[in-house]
């Protein structure tokens, strides 16, 4: 978290290293492994975003078509033929 943050505030690895007395090549790895995770869970959560869209558009678009089809006085999927 701590390299992330510092890379945030355009420190460059090997500062972050220096100001953290670590090695180079360990600032490096970790921040290489934290930008993955953050990725990771970003395209989890555009994933999500999505398909809640898609299942909020996909309940509208049939709730509309239906209501259109029994104004119309069209057989209705729902309703049970035999009543």
């Amino acid at each position: 978290k701590e390299i992330i943050e510092m890379a945030g505030r355009n420190l460059t690895l090997k500062e972050i290293a220096a100001r953290l007395n670590l090695p180079y090549e360990t600032v490096k790895k970790r921040s290489q492994r934290s930008l993955k995770k953050l990725l990771k869970m970003r395209m989890i959560g555009l994933l999500i975003a999505a398909l809640t869209g898609c299942g909020i558009w996909t309940s509208h678009y049939f709730r509309t078509a239906e209501a259109a089809r029994h104004k119309e006085g069209q057989y209705s999927l729902w309703e049970d033929r035999g009543s």
